[in-house]
C-alpha cells in the first residue's frame, strides 16, 4: 500500500465524495455537469442523497456514482442498490451506469452481487477502488494530491491511522507536512516510525494512531501495555528503537515535554513542543548587547537570560530595527526589558536613520517603564 492509498483511506465521506467528483469529471469529459445530491455546499459535510452524484452521458444514458468510505459488509451493496432503485422509479434504468468510488479494497462476492443486481434491471455497473483511484492520481493528476490529499483534518487537528505495512511512509509524508516541525532534522519522525514499529511487532497492536495539532504529537495503540518511556511492562524496546528514542528526546530536552497514559486500553504517549528554550544572552564589557534578529513566533518560545557583568549598573539594549515589523519588534523589546533583573537600569540605543519612525514607539516603552527605561540616539 503506497502513501496514496494510505491517505486515501483515511478520507472523511464527504471528502472521497468531492474526490469522486473531481476524478471522474476528469476521466469522462464527455459526461455533463456532475449534480451532488449527497453532499452539502461549501464543505466536506454529507448529507442523506441517492445517488451521491449523478449526470449524463453523450447519449442521455444516466451516470449514478455512490461514493463509500464505509466498508461494513453490506453497505457496498445496500448503496448500489439504492440507486438502481431510483433509477427505476425514474424509467431510467435502461442503459444507466451505476459507479461505486471506494477508498478500501471491497469484498469480490460483495461486487459480484452488485453486478448482478445491476444487469438484472439492464443497468451496467463499475467499481474504484483504493488502488485504482491511487494507481489514476499518482499517474495522471498528481496535482490532486496537493487539493484533497493534504491530510485528513479537523480544524487543527490531524489524525491518521497507521498502516503496517507502509507507516514509515506515512509518518514521512505527515512530518514534511508539518509547519512547525523543524525540516532539518529528522529525529521526530524516526522516533515516531520507531514507536509505531515498537507497537505493531512487540506490543502486537492491531491499531495505531498518530495525531497531530499544533506544537504536540501524540500515539496511540491498542496493543499490550508499555509505557515506552521508561521501558516497563508486558514487552521490551531495545536495539536501534530504543537508541533512536533517547537520542530524540536527549537532543530536544530543552523543547519537548513527553507523558505515556494507559487509557482505555490504549498506550498514548504525548509530546509537547511548548517547552521554553533558554536562550543565554552576553553583555559586553560595555555593557552592551544588540538585541537578537528574530520574530514574534520564535521569541514566544524563547526564555532570555542575560550574563551581565559584575561593574555593569545598567544594561545598554542596541537596536537593530530593519526588516522587523513594529509588533514583532514591540513584543521582542518588552519581553528583553522583563528579562533584565530589575535592579539595572536599561538603555535603549537607535541610530537617527531608525529613529524617526520607532522613536515616538519606544518613548511610550519608557514611560511606562517608570524612569528605569531610557532611550539615547546614536550616530
Amino acid at each position: 500500500m503506497n502513501i496514496t492509498e494510505t491517505i486515501l483511506k483515511n478520507l472523511s465521506a464527504g471528502e472521497l465524495q468531492q474526490l469522486a467528483c473531481e476524478i471522474l469529471s476528469r476521466e469522462n469529459r464527455e459526461w455533463s455537469t456532475m449534480s451532488q445530491m449527497g453532499g452539502c455546499e461549501g464543505g466536506f459535510r454529507t448529507r442523506k442523497g441517492t445517488p451521491d452524484m449523478w449526470c449524463v452521458d453523450k447519449n442521455n444514458n444516466y451516470i449514478c456514482i455512490q461514493a463509500t468510505a464505509d466498508s461494513a459488509k453490506g453497505k457496498l451493496y445496500k448503496d448500489v442498490c439504492k440507486a438502481v432503485d431510483v433509477l427505476l422509479s425514474l424509467g431510467k434504468n435502461e442503459g444507466a451506469v451505476c459507479i461505486s468510488f471506494l477508498n478500501f479494497d471491497p469484498n469480490l462476492e460483495e461486487i459480484q452481487d452488485c453486478k448482478n443486481y445491476c444487469e438484472k434491471h439492464k443497468c451496467k455497473y463499475k467499481f474504484y477502488n483504493n488502488r485504482i483511484v491511487a494507481k489514476i492520481i499518482d499517474t495522471k493528476y498528481p496535482e490532486i494530491k496537493i487539493k484533497f490529499l493534504e491530510l485528513n483534518k479537523n480544524e487543527d487537528i490531524i489524525e491518521i491511522q497507521l498502516m503496517y505495512d507502509s507507516f514509515q511512509e506515512q509518518i514521512e509524508y505527515i512530518t514534511n507536512k508539518i509547519e512547525w516541525i523543524d525540516k532539518d532534522n529528522k529525529y521526530i519522525a524516526l522516533s515516531i516510525m520507531e514507536l509505531a514499529k515498537n507497537s505493531f511487532e512487540h506490543g502486537n497492536a492491531s491499531k495505531v494512531n498518530l495525531i497531530v495539532k499544533e506544537n504536540s504529537i501524540k500515539i496511540k495503540d491498542n496493543g499490550t501495555e508499555f509505557n515506552i518511556l521508561t521501558y516497563k511492562g508486558k514487552h521490551k524496546m531495545h536495539g536501534g528503537g530504543k537508541y533512536t528514542l533517547e537520542f530524540f528526546l536527549d537532543k530536544y530536552k530543552d523543547k519537548v515535554s513527553y507523558n505515556y497514559q494507559y487509557i482505555n486500553s490504549e498506550n498514548v504517549i504525548s509530546f509537547d513542543f511548548n517547552k521554553k528554550i533558554k536562550c543565554d544572552l552576553i553583555v559586553d564589557d560595555e555593557c552592551s548587547i544588540d538585541i537578537p534578529k528574530t520574530n514574534y513566533l520564535e521569541a514566544k518560545k524563547v526564555d532570555y537570560i542575560f550574563n551581565i557583568p559584575q561593574h555593569c549598573s545598567i544594561v545598554r539594549l542596541k537596536v537593530t530595527y530593519k526588516f522587523m515589523m513594529l509588533s514583532d519588534f514591540g513584543y521582542i523589546i518588552n519581553k528583553l526589558i522583563r528579562s533584565i533583573p530589575h535592579n539595572y537600569k536599561i538603555e535603549i540605543s537607535i541610530s537617527k536613520e531608525e529613529s524617526e519612525f520607532i522613536r515616538g514607539y519606544l518613548e511610550e516603552v519608557c514611560k511606562l517603564e517608570d524612569g528605569r527605561v531610557s532611550l539615547k540616539e546614536i550616530n
